[in-house]
């Protein structure tokens, strides 16, 4: 279901993301330094993550495509 994939990734990289950032906003805030480039960068972070998640998704289904991985519970050509 490529709904429920796209959620995946989104969800865990937006809470890598945003956790990111938040760990930059405040050190930020506590040298004095916020300003609009301290957020900018907060929404790099944030993006970051995403984009993480999203090209490991990639790269998994390309394996799964190409029998480089299989999911579990199936079982090799090799093994039977």
């Amino acid at each position: 279901n490529s709904e429920l994939k796209g959620g995946l990734v989104g969800a865990f990289g937006l809470a890598r993301g945003l956790s990111a950032a938040d760990v930059y906003l405040r050190a930020a805030s506590l040298e004095g330094d916020l300003d609009v480039a301290s957020y900018a960068q907060a929404a790099l972070l944030a993006g970051q993550g995403v984009l993480t998640f999203a090209f490991a998704a990639l790269a998994l289904e390309q394996a799964f495509e190409r029998d480089i991985v299989k999911p579990f519970g199936v079982a090799s050509e090799d093994a039977r």
